[in-house]
This record gives C-alpha cells, structure tokens and sequence, in this order.
C-alpha cells in the first residue's frame, strides 16, 4: 500500500477513534490526511520512518482528543515533534500565574473600597474582603485549566451553572468587560490543552534525549509509558529522576542500554506506584533489580527478556517482596537458572502467569532427572494459582518424567507450553483433557513422541485444548503472540 491508497482510507475515515498507521512507503503527502478527517481520534500508532515534524504538529493542532500516541522507528523526526506535543499537551504556566496579577492592575485602586457580596448586590466594607475576591478567582481559573482536558469537558465548564466557584461568587459581573473578556480567552484557550495518559517513542532517533526530558516531566497525568533505542539516555529521564510521575502505572524500556543504574534507581523511587515494568536488553545490574523489590511494592507485572546480569537472588527477592505480583515473564536471561524457583520456599499465592524461557545452554553433569524434578516440584508448590505457564525446556537430559502428573496438580491451569523436550505422547494429551478441563490451549515443540496424524486426531476428537506446534525456539514473548510455522 501507498500514498494513494492510504489518502483514499482516510478520506472515508472520520468517524475513527484508534488509527494504526504502519509502513515504509507512507510519507508526510498521505499522512497528513490524519490532521484533516481523522478529528475525533483518541489513539494513534505511526511506524513511518518518511514521516517528518510537519505531521506531527498538524495532528497535536488539529485532533484535540488524542490522549495515547505512539511513535515507532519515526526516524525523519527531530525535535520538532516532541516541541509540538508539548505545547499541546502542557498548560503554560504563565497563563495561570499572570492572569490574576494582570486582573489586579486593571482594575486598580477602587477595588479597595469595595466589596462585593456572593449575590453581587451591595458594595460595603473593606479591601481584605476584595482581595478574598481576587483570591477566589485566581483558585477558580488555577483549577479550570488543570483540569480541562477536551472539548466536551471545557464546554461543561463554559456554563456557569456548572462552575461552581463563578455561580456563587462572580465579582467579574461588576469588572471592566475587558477584564471578563481576559478570563473568558484564557478559559477557551485552556480547552485547547489536552491530556497525554499514554505515550510511546521508540527508535526516533532524531529526538534529542535532553529535549524529551522536560516534556516527560510536563506529563503528570501519564500513566504508560514506553522508550526504545539507543537515543534513550540519562538526560531523557532526568525529569523522571526529579519529579515523580504519581500516576505512571507501567514502564516498558526497549533496547535502552545508555541508560545507567543510577538513573534507573531514581526513576523506581520516584514512580514507585508502578504496576508493571519491562525491560527488554538492559546493561542493569544488582543496583536496580534491587530497587525494584525495595521501591515496586504495588508492582503486578514483571517482564525481562535479554536482560543478562539479572540473578537468580534477585528474582528470588523479588517474589519474595512484591506480594502482588501475578505476571513474571523471564526471557533469555543468561544468568537465571533452574534453581531459581527451588531455593525458596515461600508461596507466592497471588501469581497467575509465567514464563521462564531459557534458550541457554546448561550443563546437568548427569542429574538431569533431579533438576527436572526439583523444578517441576517447586512450580506445583510455589505457583499453586498458576493460569498460564510457558518454559522452553527441562534439563538437556532426555530422561522420563511423569510431566503430565505434575502439570495436574496445577487445577487453574489454562495454557502450557514446552518448547523442547515435550516428552508428551498422545496418551498424556488425553489424560491432561480428561484431569485439566480448564486447559484450554498446549504449545509443544517437534517431538518424536507425537506424529502430525495423532496430532490432527486430537484435535478432531476434542474440542479443547487446542495444539500449537513450535518448530524452532522463539526468541521473544512478541515471537510467541506472532508465531507462524
């Protein structure tokens, strides 16, 4: 698809709310079709590396309700974009801080000799009670623009029945009009600033790391967060180290190896309400996966691929002290062995999903069939709650384990895969769909133990679990959801 084809989408496209755009070819001529039909947008996703800043700050002017953007391998970008989102997605200050002074010198010395009543009706007394009025207006205005998002909620507040602060006091019927006129544009030009909760930038290299860093700190109502590439640097996340996003629910950090321990460790404390966090290729060391048991109290998700200094103790302290983790992900990291769910006792009654992926070698020295028990043993105990458990492998040794009498024991078991060594034949499929009736689906790597016909005579014969059948290790949960033989 082109240019052509994508201008004639959009054309026909108003009504759209979530816009995917993905694609080499796509340049600024079709993409800035967003900015003039696509006005009630609300999510957009550009992977187009021929997209310039042009695009971007026509979209940020022209579709005021956006609130999540992602931005991926926009590499013709620069810091255009990012200044463009900002004046759009952060009040300016000056605004709030002026007005009330500007209202002040405008109206003058009269003022303290009056005093206006909540009905507005008589005028006695003294000039602390104008100043309460002053006061009142500056707090009223303050929280109007801090909390005027979009068009339909600046309209809400447009009608003075619905502004509290200006229905029961409003000195600004007695002010000069173009005093009230002051307010009133400072009012609708607030409407025009909107409300960033998700925001995406990966491998848009032409943004300068000390350009997104004030721009991150603008967006306290952000609540995910996702970074990727090399241009991904300490002075990107300064903001992040010096003003805590209270918000931030989730951080995802792809490929980003300039990033130091120290900075990481900041950016933990500073958000520590997180509820997920994912780091995908990281120089991290012992620094910040200990953070992350000390800070991430309310962390829920836990994801890692590539991550190669991450310890078993680490992990292990993990499970240990986050209490309401429910997902671990643990892909490809070569320091992590099987012994990491064996050396620890405790229950971790809240978790629901794992995947422990391991694509390394290790060396069993002959006690492959202990290691595979110890595991397997240790997962039925520690995970009792277990929905969805995915492993690449047993031990290298092809001894026989009873896997499937172990895999019956976890009752709230859904989805299993194994992606070497199955050891499953087509007895066990049907002995896990007889004892699991809550499985539902069973990923299995190339076996000798179950030929294509006894394959496809399960799956005629029962309606679940379904089989997905791996040929070759996968190399990212992104691998697993995309799969195709």
């Amino acid at each position: 698809m082109g240019d052509n084809e994508l201008i004639s989408i959009l054309q026909h496209s108003s009504q759209l709310r979530i816009l995917e755009v993905r694609g080499e070819s796509f340049t600024d001529k079709s993409l800035c079709w967003i900015s003039k039909t696509c006005l009630d947008l609300e999510t957009l996703v550009i992977e187009a590396p021929k997209m310039t800043d042009v695009v971007v700050e026509q979209i940020a002017t022209a579709c005021p309700r956006i609130s999540s953007w992602s931005l991926i391998d926009c590499t013709s970008i620069e810091n255009g974009s990012v200044e463009a989102l900002e004046l759009k997605y952060s009040a300016p200050s000056h605004y709030i801080q002026s007005i009330p002074c500007r209202y002040n010198d405008m109206l003058g010395p009269p003022l303290d000799n009056i005093n206006w009543t909540a009905t507005g009706g008589s005028r006695a007394g003294t000039a602390s009670s104008n100043r309460s009025a002053s006061t009142a207006i500056a707090t009223s205005f303050s929280a109007s623009s801090s909390t005027i998002s979009s068009p339909s909620t600046s309209s809400m507040y447009s009608h003075s029945d619905m502004d509290p602060v200006l229905h029961s006091f409003n000195p600004l019927d007695h002010a000069p009009s173009f005093a009230l006129d002051r307010y009133t544009s400072t009012l609708e030009q607030s409407a025009s600033w909107g409300r960033l909760t998700t925001f995406e930038i990966r491998n848009c290299t032409g943004i300068s790391p000390s350009l997104l860093s004030p721009f991150l700190r603008s967006q306290t109502a952000l609540e995910y967060l996702i970074l990727g590439g090399i241009s991904i640097t300490d002075d990107s996340l300064v903001g992040l180290t010096e003003t805590p996003l209270t918000r931030l629910q989730s951080l995802a950090l792809y490929g980003c190896r300039e990033i130091s321990d120290e900075t990481m460790v900041a950016v933990i404390f500073n958000c520590d309400q997180m509820k997920k966090l994912t780091i995908f290729g990281s120089n991290f060391t012992l620094r910040t996966f200990s953070s992350i048991s000390l800070h991430l109290k309310q962390l829920e998700e836990l994801h890692m691929e590539h991550v190669p200094l991450v310890m078993n103790e680490s992990v292990q302290s993990i499970l240990l002290k986050c209490s309401k983790l429910r997902v671990l992900k643990l892909w490809h990291c070569r320091s992590l062995t099987q012994d990491l769910f064996t050396d620890q006792d405790v229950p971790c009654d809240n978790l629901e999903e794992l995947e422990f992926m391991d694509k390394f070698p290790r060396s069993y020295s002959g006690d492959g069939s202990k290691s595979q028990v110890k595991l397997l043993e240790s997962l039925v105990t520690r995970f009792e709650h277990l929905r969805i458990l995915r492993l690449a492998k047993l031990a290298e040794s092809l001894v026989s384990v009873n896997l499937v009498s172990y895999l019956c024991q976890l009752d709230r078991l859904e989805k299993f895969t194994i992606l070497e060594n199955p050891g499953l034949d087509y007895e066990d499929l049907q002995e896990l769909h007889s004892r699991l009736p809550s499985l539902i689906q069973i990923g299995l790597g190339s076996s000798e133990y179950l030929a294509d016909n006894q394959i496809m005579c399960f799956t005629q014969s029962y309606h679940r679990p379904g089989i997905q059948m791996y040929s070759r290790m996968l190399e990212s949960s992104d691998e697993l959801d995309k799969y195709v033989n």
